[in-house]
């Protein structure tokens, strides 16, 4: 009988244990709020001006110190790999935040006496990536300062997501900052992008922080995945989740992204399906939210001119023209090139280079399109790695996805998360620094 009364407890305290700070009261006691909500400010003050890192850089650290060290490091890592350079650096312009990050995960190995525990699965994983960096060094398009950054985001993403809480911590990290970023995105509409926007003279296609120089792809890519984790985590309350994915969607507008479109799509699919309900709840579920989008479509399209927003209006110019594109069965014009990119990469590989070249790979990503890569991660792939080397990642991939799927103890975030990525695979290349970490983690570690 007492065990049974416990077990009711702990289910009360689990129903009241709603959002603090975004997280539950028995995730975080009075102090960490406090320094959680010290952290959150300075990030977002130095998001929005970033000269105030002189103030925000030591803050932070002591900030990110305290959290790593009282259970929180997987919370830390994920911050650091998605805000990436945007936390500017600790000491008046100098020492950024990834050797910080280097500098933790060096002490926990110290703390730990050198433990580490690596399946033969996970070695093979880390062999492969060795040869991607080895190959992109290789052929001069990437630097030791990346290699550095994209093993620091690795080693320290694979060392704190083992349990099922630490998972839940680094998804909640990944899905806050995102939301740090689109709200810096709606206050000073997004980081100046190098491609004009050809459908408005006037408007500037931009991306947001976190993705380096701001590319308008990897943009749309990192703000999906952080309205796939803040749809499943069951700690934010209803309104708070509204507003954070507003946000996101509004930031996902100044990319012009139509890849960000159909993400947006794909997420709210998978929303749907994968969700551990019943049909006929996910079948309603559907119906819902495909109302709730057309009349929100609507109402936005009848509106007066005076009343619309310069930045939503270009995305549907935009749109249109893509899909105007689709209908004539304009390919190269739809996909931006990236077509003609792909055949060129596929016929080099298949037919210009020999069979030691296709089997095994290790050409630079420039092979066959001269001073473009293929904007085709799988593509990426088969001209590092070969053909062998590609069937093993994609295997190993597909069998992570399964585990996921299958797992009682999940909740789904990371098959949802996995899926995005593989998608995104399709028309980026992902071959180093933070996003491919981030890739690399939920898509071969997790």
């Amino acid at each position: 009988m007492p065990e049974n009364i416990m077990n009711d407890k702990e289910h009360l305290d689990k129903g009241h244990n709603k959002a603090l700070l975004f997280f539950t009261r028995e995730q975080i006691d009075r102090r960490l709020r406090y320094v959680l909500a010290i952290l959150m400010t300075s990030i977002l003050c130095v998001f929005i001006n970033p000269s105030l890192q002189t103030i925000t850089g030591p803050i932070m650290a002591i900030c990110f110190t305290y959290l790593y060290f009282n259970g929180y490091k997987a919370f830390v890592t994920s911050i650091i790999i998605v805000a990436n350079d945007a936390l500017r650096c600790i000491f008046f312009g100098s020492i950024s935040f990834p050797y910080l990050l280097l500098l933790f995960l060096g002490l926990a190995l110290l703390l730990n006496k050198y433990r580490i525990q690596i399946r033969i699965s996970q070695m093979i994983a880390a062999v492969i990536l060795v040869i991607m960096l080895v190959t992109l060094y290789h052929y001069s398009i990437i630097g030791i300062k990346n290699i550095i950054y994209t093993l620091t985001f690795i080693c320290a993403g694979a060392q704190c997501v083992s349990e099922t809480k630490e998972r839940e911590l680094f998804f909640k990290g990944i899905a806050i900052t995102v939301f740090l970023i689109s709200l810096h995105t709606c206050v000073t509409g997004g980081v100046e992008f190098y491609e004009l926007n050809e459908y408005s003279k006037a408007f500037l296609r931009k991306g947001i922080l976190g993705v380096g120089i701001g590319d308008s792809n990897f943009s749309s890519l990192l703000l999906n995945i952080g309205i796939a984790i803040t749809l499943f985590d069951t700690n934010f309350k209803w309104y708070l989740k509204t507003i954070m994915i507003a946000c996101s969607v509004f930031s996902m507008t100044v990319t012009l992204s139509t890849s960000g479109l159909i993400g947006f799509l794909i997420v709210l699919g998978c929303f749907v399906f994968i969700k551990r309900d019943s049909i006929p709840k996910k079948i309603w579920n559907a119906l819902i939210i495909i109302f709730f989008i057309l009349i929100i479509i609507n109402v936005y399209m009848t509106m007066p001119d005076s009343m619309r927003n310069e930045t939503i209006d270009a995305y549907i110019v935009r749109m249109q023209e893509k899909f105007f594109l689709l209908n004539l069965g304009n390919m190269a014009e739809f996909t931006s090139s990236r077509s003609e990119l792909l055949s060129k990469a596929l016929q080099y590989i298949f037919s210009e280079q020999g069979i030691v070249g296709l089997l095994f790979g290790f050409n630079s990503l420039f092979a066959g399109n001269g001073e473009l890569v293929p904007h085709n991660t799988y593509v990426d792939l088969l001209l590092q790695i070969g053909l062998i080397g590609t069937a093993v990642s994609l295997a190993y991939i597909l069998r992570g996805v399964v585990m996921a799927w299958r797992s009682q103890q999940r909740s789904r975030t990371d098959v949802m998360v996995k899926i995005v990525f593989l998608y995104y695979f399709f028309n980026l290349s992902l071959f180093h620094g933070s996003m491919f970490a981030l890739a690399y983690i939920v898509l071969v570690i997790l």
